[in-house]
């Protein structure tokens, strides 16, 4: 598997969290350890992207309008540089 750029896991995990995830869905679906998941869901939770809800985890309008812009850049190509 090739190795993801952080933009690519942060884009992953918030798409499982829009209607609600816990962390076992978040680290399975992102293909992430539970170490590596800490890591991220404590930035998205801190940059406002995730919010903590009932069912774990859930991302906010912020990290919706942020998997908006990253597939929009993506369309571009730019990550597949290298």
């Amino acid at each position: 598997m090739k190795k993801r750029e952080s933009a690519d896991i942060c884009r992953d995990i918030l798409q499982l969290a829009r209607n609600g995830a816990i962390k076992t869905r978040i680290v399975y679906g992102a293909h992430i350890n539970f170490k590596m998941a800490e890591g991220y869901l404590s930035k998205l939770l801190s940059l406002g992207l995730l919010e903590e809800s009932r069912r774990g985890y859930r991302t906010t309008e912020k990290g919706l309008d942020f998997i908006d812009r990253y597939e929009e850049l993506s369309k571009f190509g730019l990550n597949s540089i290298g």
